[in-house]
């Protein structure tokens, strides 16, 4: 890795970047709006750049968009290109977690105390400071991220404090810094620049030159000064790769800078052969294209502004990709062998020298009218109108030079099985004023083994843009129930941060001020009050089931348990804030450190801006995981929708829901004889419509009300693939569209079942398991006909997640398939696994037991594992005794199981497991070079329990 840390001051530098151009980054020296305003005066009617720079003030119009202004101003039309960074940013309220200390020497002690996080060689050594927290549900105070082999990534870091070289004299009250930490736990960047009373500013840059991919964390310190209110960086990709697997991604805006101001008509890109003019309709956007919704906060002399401004950005969008004479590569693309330019800085420079040929035909026109027939003229890409992704559209020169064109409504459809209802039936919801979270009407009971499906339709304002604000913030998701309609709250399944699940070492009676830990590594002493509280295991609902522990319990005293300062880590005693009110809890006692969070599960909506166009929001609910908005929570069995209307940034904005549905995400089948209701949303359009259903596969069904907007009619069971099908075509007599809908409906019983599970190495099925370890998969086979006469041959693929573990080798095979045996292990993938009846006479009822294969987990998360048809056929050809034919596909059950992988402690390497180190007392410390040195001894143990100690002198 390469690791550098850059202190930059606008006043005096700048930096800059080519949006379209990968390069190195020049600095302008001694830049002044003065030199921006030359030769985009009179002289010139248009100007246009593609240069962003990284110290460009992201909550503050800084130097160079007050000139874009002034341009505009003086009859200048500033085309700029929106930048090439998508959404790649992460955007949130600053959270204050836990601090940690920089590097410094005892005197009371004389003892060197080292630094919360050690640098690497080169990188900036850590300041201190009170580290941001990235989830308040978990804590988690480092957000994890990869980079390919070769990857770089360069960080623009700001929060929402004034820029001095601004405003000349106003700058940031606080001093933050921006580390990162490989996996081991070393610094390998940072930006430690002093803002106070200077710009709000850290830029971050990092290369992985590993030669493979590397895990790192990000860290963002505090460390003076009052807390921030929000915090942003943007990485400047250029079109390149983003950060991978990066938690807790915001997607938030990247569109900022001159770019984003009113004298400037930003745009965004996309490829000339995803026009109308090729065909292509509605045109595609350039995913690298930057999404707008930056918000202003303050003025150009540091006042914060009583409502942020946001302005609408991207303007427009443009074709790119165009042939050039000298610049860029040549595209497979087009017939030519000229080079193609690609990106946003090509798109603006088609955009002004369109704004130019428009300007020639009409040279009357203004600057105003100019943008306005632009945007007025452009071509729908998205969302029907504006949006943050595609702006107004793609240009239309030739509609600009007439009359601008009319905003006009789109008929949209969307065919869909279940709705939502609130506030006792009605399937729409509308809000003015701020509104506190509330639920729809029914408990809907889940199947924590499926996956769901959460959407809806929203709009602020009317259909006017009347009572709209740009600065609206808007909440869409799911609360969680248990058994017994009891609201799940955040501490009744969540811990802190990276506290010890433990048990109690000494029982706990009435009347007791401590309790007493087997170990309380991580438990909170100095957070918010919320964060020490304590929760105890055992729970049993009102049907008697009782929950293990560290899952789902009710049992918590919660909020300010112990006071701050209350817990002894040295003889892992808490001393509690009152005497325990009961009940015993005998020594052995699951406990923990709960903590609270967010009320809800706000899974498809958090903190958005909704705009004054109907837009859909949606999200995919699966699994269980305490600490994430798209999955249940712990103990989880019935939901309800859940709404904050104009929750944050209320002023004047209207919101309206309508079609909001919770539904199986991979749809539970329906039942032969189940009556099926079949739904049309129909976006926003006026005047009367028209409606058609018509089944276009499957087994024929009688369709009743089938020119309605919901039509109904009676399941029959179907074979799987055959599951029937409808279109349903809806139009206002100029203008038709159609849409097709899949209604699942339960199949034939397979023929084959395969069966896959995750064990221990003595047999024991397991459902976790640790980062390092390693397990068994067992695969087995069944012949499930009515009346089984067994199986001749069995072949399947296993795929899974290379990312979270690899495939060892197969090590065994089942007895009642001793010929023809293959099977392979690659990445992802147990390849062609299975063999044939060796004896030729047909295997024994039930399951019969295929092969192993032994797994390693590699990285944390929910590892799944499904057969698949083998792919060498007819070879590997599921056969069956009985028949001649082999089975097919569809009548084959291929199994899966998960398995959730938990972050683990050490990981060695070459079969080492474990470390241990020895410490020598004897310090020397030198002053007149301030060095510490100090003597070790590492040992590493293996699986057979050798040491090989090794001795290391470290300064």
């Amino acid at each position: 890795m390469t690791h550098s840390s850059r202190w930059l001051q606008l006043k005096s530098r700048l930096l800059r970047k080519r949006k379209g151009v990968k390069s190195r980054r020049p600095r302008l020296e001694h830049l002044e709006r003065r030199d921006l305003l030359a030769g985009v005066s009179d002289r010139v009617p248009d100007h246009v750049d593609d240069i962003l720079y990284f110290a460009e003030p992201f909550f503050q119009d800084g130097i160079i968009a007050q000139a874009a202004n002034e341009a505009f101003a003086n009859g200048v039309a500033y085309f700029s290109a929106a930048g090439n960074n998508g959404a790649n940013s992460y955007e949130g309220n600053y959270s204050a977690g836990s601090f940690y200390n920089a590097a410094y020497f005892n005197w009371s002690t004389f003892t060197f105390v080292p630094a919360a996080f050690p640098a690497a060689p080169g990188a900036p050594q850590f300041t201190g400071g009170t580290a941001h927290v990235f989830d308040a549900a978990s804590g988690d105070d480092l957000q994890g991220f990869t980079l390919d082999a070769g990857q770089s990534i360069t960080l623009s870091y700001q929060w929402d404090q004034p820029f001095a070289s601004v405003t000349g004299g106003v700058g940031a009250a606080t001093d933050m810094d921006i580390f990162v930490l490989h996996e081991s736990g070393e610094i390998v960047a940072g930006s430690v620049d002093f803002n106070t009373n200077a710009d709000p500013l850290e830029v971050l840059d990092l290369t992985n030159t590993s030669g493979s991919t590397q895990a790192y964390n990000l860290l963002i310190v505090k460390h003076s000064g009052p807390d921030p209110n929000r915090l942003k960086y943007i990485n400047i990709t250029n079109g390149s790769p983003g950060m991978g697997d990066l938690e807790y991604d915001t997607g938030s805006s990247t569109l900022y800078g001159h770019a984003n101001t009113d004298g400037a008509l930003a745009v965004g890109a996309a490829s000339w052969s995803d026009t109308p003019e090729f065909g292509v309709s509605p045109p595609v956007l350039r995913t690298f294209t930057s999404q707008g919704g930056t918000e202003i906060r303050f003025d150009a002399a540091g006042a914060a502004l009583t409502t942020p401004l946001v302005h609408n950005k991207p303007d427009v969008i443009a074709p790119d990709g165009g042939n050039t004479t000298f610049f860029g590569a040549d595209s497979a693309g087009d017939a030519d062998t000229l080079p193609n330019f690609s990106g946003t800085s090509s798109a603006a420079a088609h955009a002004a020298g369109a704004a130019a040929l428009l300007l020639g035909l009409r040279p009357s026109a203004t600057t105003t009218e100019r943008y306005d027939a632009i945007r007025d003229s452009a071509v729908d890409m998205e969302a029907p109108g504006f949006d943050f992704r595609s702006g107004y559209g793609l240009i239309d020169v030739v509609s600009a030079d007439t009359a601008p064109r009319q905003a006009t409504k789109q008929l949209g459809a969307e065919a869909l099985l279940d709705a939502a209802t609130w506030n006792g039936g009605s399937e729409s919801v509308q809000r003015t004023l701020k509104n506190g979270g509330f639920t729809s009407d029914e408990l809907v009971p889940v199947d924590l083994s499926k996956s769901y499906e959460l959407s809806g339709w929203a709009r602020s304002g009317d259909d006017e843009g009347n009572q709209f604000s740009p600065s609206n913030r808007q909440y869409f998701g799911f609360a969680a129930y248990d058994i017994d309609a009891n609201l799940i709250a955040p501490h009744h399944v969540m811990k802190f941060g990276r506290a010890t699940d433990t048990t109690l070492a000494v029982t706990l009676k009435p009347g007791d001020r401590t309790v007493v830990l087997t170990d309380s590594t991580g438990w909170n002493n100095a957070g918010a009050s919320h964060q020490r509280s304590l929760a105890w295991y055992g729970y049993s609902d009102s049907t008697g089931h009782v929950y293990d522990d560290y899952t789902y319990t009710r049992n918590v005293l919660y909020n300010n348990a112990w006071n701050a300062g209350g817990i002894d880590y040295a003889t892992h005693t808490i001393t509690l804030a009152s005497a325990w009110a009961g009940p015993e809890l005998v020594a052995g006692s699951a406990v923990r450190n709960a903590v609270s969070g967010g009320t809800y599960n706000y899974a498809a909506l958090a903190a958005n801006i909704v705009p004054n166009e109907w837009t859909e929001y949606s999200a995919t609910i699966s699994g269980v995981n305490a600490n994430s908005s798209r999955a249940f929570r712990p103990g989880t069995a019935y939901v309800k929708l859940l709404l904050l209307p104009n929750y944050r940034y209320a002023e004047g904005n209207r919101i309206a829901w309508k079609d909001t549905e919770w539904t199986y995400a991979a749809p539970e089948p329906f039942h032969g004889g189940d009556r099926v209701e079949l739904h049309v949303n129909t976006l926003d359009f006026p005047g009367p419509l028209t409606y058609q259903w018509t089944q276009t596969s499957g087994p024929a069904v009688t369709l009743n009300n089938a020119d309605q907007p919901t039509a109904s009619f009676t399941a029959l069971t179907a074979l799987a693939g055959h599951d029937p099908s409808f279109d349903v075509t809806v139009s206002d007599g100029a203008t038709s569209i159609t849409d097709n809908i899949v209604v699942p409906v339960i199949h034939m019983e397979p023929h084959v079942r395969f069966r896959l599970a995750a064990v221990d190495f003595q047999g024991a099925p397991i459902n976790s398991i640790e980062v390092g370890e390693q397990f068994q998969l067992n695969l087995y086979a069944e012949d499930t006909r009515q009346v089984p006469e067994g199986l001749y041959t069995s072949y399947v693929d296993v795929g899974f997640d290379e990312q979270l573990a690899s495939a060892l080798a197969i090590t065994s095979w089942g007895s009642d398939f001793g010929s023809n045996r293959t099977g392979s292990v690659g990445s992802g993938v147990i390849d062609e696994g299975g063999g044939r009846s060796g004896s030729g006479t047909p295997t024994s009822g039930g399951e019969r037991f295929l092969f192993s294969a032994v797994m390693r987990a590699d990285a944390p998360g929910t590892l799944l594992l499904q057969s698949n048809p083998a792919d060498a056929l007819p070879i590997h050809d599921v056969l069956l005794y009985g028949t001649d034919d082999a089975v097919r596909p569809d009548f084959i059950d291929y199994g899966s199981v998960s398995l959730e992988i938990l972050p683990g402690g050490f990981v060695g390497q070459n079969g080492l497991d474990s470390v241990m180190i020895d410490v020598d007392p004897a310090y020397l410390y030198a002053p007149e070079d301030q060095s510490l040195y100090a003597q070790f001894t590492i040992s590493a143990f293996s699986t057979q329990q050798t040491q090989s100690p090794i001795n290391v002198k470290l300064h």
